[in-house]
């Protein structure tokens, strides 16, 4: 989601080898409305921070940044963290420790689980 118009989504996607294998829709918030809601909105200049909430299916943020400009993101650590959310969904009383990649393991949360990693 970005606050460029549909349009524009659609001409970057036509054109931008990076996009042309995107098969999710790109959402457009021209007015601002959703980058006010969540906090990223820059009255100053009519743009929002580039941002990324992970968002579980209850509808709970389960992770957030934004980045000021001339930050960038990491599109791999993006994808990275929501692998980890999904493997410790399916793997209750489990957490993800820092760098944690696919195929790694997940460890415990309990007391005794303290130290062991």
């Amino acid at each position: 989601m970005s606050t460029d118009t549909e349009f524009t989504h659609y001409m970057w996607k036509k054109t931008s080898p990076c996009l042309e294998k995107v098969d999710f829709p790109l959402c457009a918030d021209p007015n601002g409305e959703v980058s006010r809601t969540y906090g990223t909105w820059q009255s100053e200049t009519g743009l929002d921070h580039r941002a990324h909430f992970l968002i579980d299916p209850k509808g709970r943020i389960m992770a957030l940044e934004v980045m000021v400009p001339p930050l960038g993101r990491s599109v791999d650590e993006i994808l990275r963290q929501f692998q980890a959310l999904q493997a410790v969904t399916r793997n209750p009383g489990k957490a993800a420790p820092a760098n944690w990649k696919p195929g790694d393991d997940l460890i415990g949360t309990g007391k005794k689980d303290i130290g062991e990693f």
